[in-house]
């Protein structure tokens, strides 16, 4: 057996006999941002830092809930929305 086999073989039983924990030992408490829109069950519109092109821009946060990485605009009434034409941004 080589050298570079033998590493290899190391790294592998290595990283096989870990201590069997994985992740947290329980649920995260997480609180909403500050200035967090509440949409439903732990579901949100947060704020960005600064306004996109002008018109003010947001994200979607949850605690508990995979979301979509995008920037969201707020129509008139109300609505979140990803298409920039539909934004009221006044």
């Amino acid at each position: 057996m080589n050298m570079r086999s033998l590493a290899a073989l190391c790294c592998i039983w290595t990283a096989a006999c870990g201590d069997g924990q994985s992740g947290p030992a329980g649920p995260i408490a997480v609180e909403p941002p500050d200035g967090a829109i509440a949409l439903g069950a732990d579901l949100y519109m947060v704020p960005l830092a600064e306004p996109v092109d002008g018109c003010p821009a947001f994200r979607a946060f949850s605690p508990n809930r995979m979301v979509v990485q995008a920037i969201y605009f707020r129509t008139a009434d109300g609505r979140f929305v990803m298409d920039r034409q539909e934004a009221d941004c006044t």
